[in-house]
């Protein structure tokens, strides 16, 4: 990569240096940020001799290609204008301007590194010290290319090489003087200099080239930071010359690859991002095909700079295609912090990420940085894209779903909820942010974040738990508030029929929305909590076919949901169903908010509800110290605090092994005499050697003790002889996994076991099966119940097998039917 910076991916700015004046900073950025990313401080050498003079823009392009980092380029000026201490602050106040205002450019300020070559190496040692000293900055790495460490000293490389390959003995030792004003400074690292001095410096490369007179030096400086423990790396490349690395006209020497392979590697590393080839998953290449295919969906439109494109709290966002110039999508500035820039997009780039697909409103403004051409492709005619174009979905789903990635891990601040005591109303609302993998930072007003928030905002302990984003503040919110606020509830298909409407968005439910949707049937999923089932609250699933490795039943289902989506499904939640009727030869679907949506179809996967224990005070802490699910939500409120689960059954042990691994004391009550009894074997020795846990047979918890927060709980166990134990126990965190009821109160006019369950197709018996049947010259269809179109699928039909695989293929298998009951009316 060679030639000048595209004006694309880089800014200027001025960093003021207080007594020290001003000074010039460029900044350049990846290919499309879509999270804030770390930052390099580079300090370019050069000047010393004729060759090595340049702005070093081929050494910047690769130095953010292969690490991601955005690169912070201080224009000191000449390198023989350089002086000591001056030079070093005005660098030093940039690197404190990237800690204080790099987020407003899509860095991460906590994650910087420093790096340098030729005389630059010098000042970003120089630097490296003073953060040290000062500790008002941490920095992560730091890299020098040939630094001059001692110019001075009469070392077998300046005898060598004096006359010099491009630097000579004698302007390395002139720049020194120049540069110290012949005074000794305190980075002097000289012979005799003291290993302490350079205690605490981050991680360290010093690379040396063979025929360079200054070689010695940097790597007696290499020798003297190992002393100091800093960790180190000091590389010779033979057969090159000082400044190898920079100089363009050396860039396609083996040395000079191999050194900035090396060197972008262990940047890359300490950031914490993967050195890359310049692929980035959230901004994919795309081929000239695929470019015309793209923009072949949209409208073309010139932009003015600053013209703005869409805006935060907008639903149904257009999907921006930038054919010239840039775009910037930025966190609006909120109460607490400045605005953010969260994503620049240039040339042959879009914007959006998973919000296109699932219609929610989006948490952020874009704008035209630069003016130019951009292609316009609106909600219809991207999910017409998805559908139609295979290839390229595939391409545009993972750099979406990479980009929702990006903000769960780097942008939780885009949501901000402020809350008070845990509560089960608490415990909802975030329950229904981890399912629908909203980013969000979750506060405890009795902080000091909590209350600086609180007034900024003007909240009370009234209002909460409230929801806090750029544009609005949600008092005493509930999920049902936040969906609407979000876009994620209501919409789409409430204006017309649709073709299957799939009440339940567990395994069974999403399986349904998968194959319906991608069988070209509109379908519309709605469940009364979240995506996920009970499914989602597994900490893990081991037996699930093709993942030898387990995963959690949130990660299981949260792909799922996004595939159906995918297909052109929508999920609507919280959106509870209170009823379906069938009426001239259509099915009314009946909401809680008194919507009514017509259908041809319905699939039932409402699944079942947790049973709950009959004693005092139970709904007291329901959210405040007793759960139903064991994942990291609730694991975060007991770490190294002593739990107890109750019930015998996998989920119940599953549940105990993921508590213990985090830490906690549990405790495992079951009634019957034996672990194994309703318990699979694997699962039951686990539980049994692992050193954390202890199973408690023959015993039942019969009450509960705290304020507002449970504490402890009492036991009761049955000895051989029939005498009874009662043991208080400490407990933060009372798990109930003691079975479910089939969710079907809501349900009437559907044949239904003496249990509660809904009989489909061969168990319904004749006389439940009403006259439309024999208008109709047939029986159930699989899966189909005692009214025709209506299925029933999962832990909610009765006979079903209570596994996460069987519901996924009832789910599916389903959909055939509903298929062959549109034939048959169809030709009826």
């Amino acid at each position: 990569m060679t030639g000048s910076i595209s004006a694309d991916h880089q800014e200027w700015t001025i960093v003021d240096c207080e007594d020290l004046g001003v000074i010039k900073v460029r900044l350049v950025r990846p290919t499309a940020i879509t999270d804030p990313v770390p930052a390099i401080v580079f300090l370019r050498g050069g000047d010393l001799f004729p060759e090595a003079a340049g702005s070093r823009d081929r050494l910047v392009q690769q130095l953010v290609l292969q690490t991601g980092a955005t690169v912070v380029c201080p224009d000191y000026g000449s390198v023989w204008s350089a002086r000591y201490p001056r030079t070093v602050e005005q660098i030093y106040a940039v690197c404190r301007w990237v800690l204080a205002h790099g987020a407003a450019h899509g860095i991460d300020p906590t994650r910087m590194a420093i790096a340098g070559d030729s005389a630059g190496a010098t000042l970003a040692i120089s630097v490296a010290l003073m953060s040290v000293q000062r500790n008002e900055f941490a920095l992560r790495f730091l890299a020098a290319f040939c630094p001059l460490a001692d110019p001075g000293r009469d070392t077998p490389s300046h005898r060598l090489f004096a006359d010099g390959y491009l630097l000579s003995s004698a302007t390395a030792g002139q720049w020194w003087r120049h540069y110290s004003a012949d005074r000794p400074t305190p980075e002097t690292w000289g012979a005799g200099a003291h290993p302490a001095h350079f205690a605490g410096l981050p991680p360290t490369l010093i690379i040396t080239a063979e025929a360079d007179p200054v070689r010695d030096e940097g790597e007696a400086l290499a020798a003297l930071l190992r002393q100091a423990d800093v960790p180190t790396t000091s590389v010779r490349y033979g057969g090159t010359v000082h400044d190898f690395v920079a100089l363009d006209s050396l860039a396609e020497t083996e040395s000079a690859k191999a050194a900035l392979r090396q060197a972008t590697s262990l940047l890359a590393l300490a950031l914490g991002c993967s050195a890359t080839s310049g692929v980035n998953p959230a901004a994919p290449p795309l081929t000239d095909g695929q470019w015309d295919v793209l923009t072949s969906y949209g409208t073309r439109h010139d932009v003015r700079s600053g013209e703005t494109l869409f805006q935060a709290g907008q639903a149904g966002c257009d999907m921006i295609v930038v054919e010239a110039g840039t775009v910037e999508v930025v966190r609006r500035a909120t109460a607490d912090s400045a605005e953010m820039l969260v994503a620049h997009y240039g040339p042959r780039q879009f914007t959006g990420e998973l919000n296109l697909l699932t219609g929610q409103a989006t948490y952020f403004d874009a704008r035209v940085a630069t003016a130019g051409t951009i292609v316009r492709i609106d909600p219809r005619e991207f999910r017409r894209l998805m559908d139609e174009q295979p290839d390229l979905s595939d391409v545009i789903l993972r750099s979406l779903v990479a980009r929702r990635q990006n903000l769960l891990t780097r942008q939780a601040g885009t949501v901000e909820i402020l809350a008070g005591a845990p509560s089960a109303h608490t415990l909802a609302l975030h329950t229904y942010l981890d399912r629908l993998q909203l980013p969000f930072t979750w506060t405890d007003l009795r902080s000091e974040a909590g209350a600086r928030l609180a007034q900024g905002t003007g909240l009370s302990a009234a209002d909460l738990p409230a929801v806090v984003t750029a544009e609005s503040v949600i008092r005493r919110a509930t999920p049902e508030r936040l969906a609407q606020a979000f876009g994620l509830a209501g919409g789409a298909f409430e204006s017309g029929d649709v073709d299957v409407v799939v009440i339940g968005a567990g395994p069974a439910g999403l399986g349904a929305a998968v194959y319906g949707a991608s069988e070209g049937l509109r379908t519309l999923v709605l469940d009364s909590v979240a995506p996920g089932g009970q499914a989602a609250n597994s900490s893990r699933i081991e037996n699930y076919l093709g993942f030898t490795s387990g995963l959690s039943g949130a990660e299981l289902t949260g792909r799922a949901a996004i595939q159906a989506q995918k297909f052109g499904a929508r999920i609507d939640s919280p959106r509870r169903v209170v009823g379906v009727q069938a009426a001239a030869g259509r099915i009314e679907v009946h909401l809680a908010d008194a919507t009514v949506i017509t259908t041809g179809a319905v699939v039932i996967a409402t699944g079942a509800r947790y049973r709950s224990l009959p004693i005092e005070r139970w709904t007291d802490f329901e959210g405040a110290g007793i759960y139903y699910a064991a994942t990291e939500l609730e694991a975060r409120r007991c770490t190294d605090a002593p739990v107890t689960v109750v019930g015998g059954a996998n989920s119940a042990g599953q549940a105990a092994l993921f508590l213990a691994d985090r830490g906690s004391a549990v405790d495992i009550c079951v009634r019957s005499s034996s672990l194994t009894a309703s318990m699979s074997a694997y699962l039951a020795e686990r539980i049994v050697a692992h050193p954390r846990i202890t199973v408690h047979t023959r015993t039942e918890v019969t009450g509960l003790a705290g304020a507002d927060h449970l504490t402890a709980i009492m036991t009761t166990s049955t000895r051989n002889d029939g005498q009874a134990i009662r043991t208080e126990r400490d407990c933060v965190g009372l798990f109930c996994f003691i079975g479910a009821a089939p969710a079907t109160d809501w349900l009437t006019g559907v044949a239904l076991d003496d249990r509660g369950f809904i009989l489909t197709d061969a168990q319904i018996p004749a006389d439940s099966l009403g006259p439309e049947w024999a208008a109709l010259g047939r029986r159930p269809l699989p899966f189909e119940t005692s009214v025709p179109a209506i299925m029933a699928v999962g832990d909610v039909r009765a006979g079903s097998i209570k596994r996460v695989a069987a519901a996924v293929g009832e789910g599916s298998s389903a959909i055939s039917s509903v298929h062959a009951a549109r034939a048959i009316r169809a030709t009826g």
